[in-house]
C-alpha cells in the first residue's frame, strides 16, 4: 500500500460515523489493501476493520471504505418471509496528509 514505507506520513482521521437511524452491525469500515477476485461483495475487500467514529491513525495515501446498509423492503422470497431487499451507500475515502512533513509513527 503507498505510504506505508519509511518516512511515510501518518495522520489522525476520523472514520465515519453509522448514519442516524441505521443499525450499526449493517454497517462496516476498513482500510482497502487488496481485493480478493475470489470473494464476492464486502467479503473481497481486504484491510483493517475500523470502528465507526474512532480517531485512528493511517498513512497518507491509505484507501478507507464505508459501507451503510439499509433495509428497505421486504423481499419477495418463496418459503423466507423474513427476507429483506437493502440498499448500500459505499463511499471510498483517500487519507492526505496534512503537510506538516513530521512523518510520525502511528501510537
Amino acid at each position: 500500500m503507498s505510504g506505508t514505507g519509511p518516512g511515510s506520513q501518518w495522520v489522525t482521521v476520523t472514520v465515519p460515523p453509522v448514519p442516524e437511524g441505521l443499525r450499526p452491525g449493517a454497517c462496516w469500515r476498513r482500510t482497502v489493501t487488496a481485493l480478493d477476485h475470489g470473494k464476492r461483495g464486502g467479503f473481497a475487500v481486504l484491510g483493517e476493520p475500523l470502528a465507526a467514529g474512532a480517531d485512528v491513525r493511517l498513512p497518507a495515501g491509505t484507501l478507507l471504505i464505508a459501507v451503510d446498509r439499509a433495509d428497505t423492503r421486504p423481499a419477495p422470497r418463496r418459503g423466507k418471509p423474513w427476507a429483506m431487499a437493502r440498499d448500500a451507500t459505499v463511499t471510498v475515502l483517500l487519507v492526505h496528509g496534512d503537510g506538516d512533513g513530521d512523518g510520525d509513527e502511528p501510537r
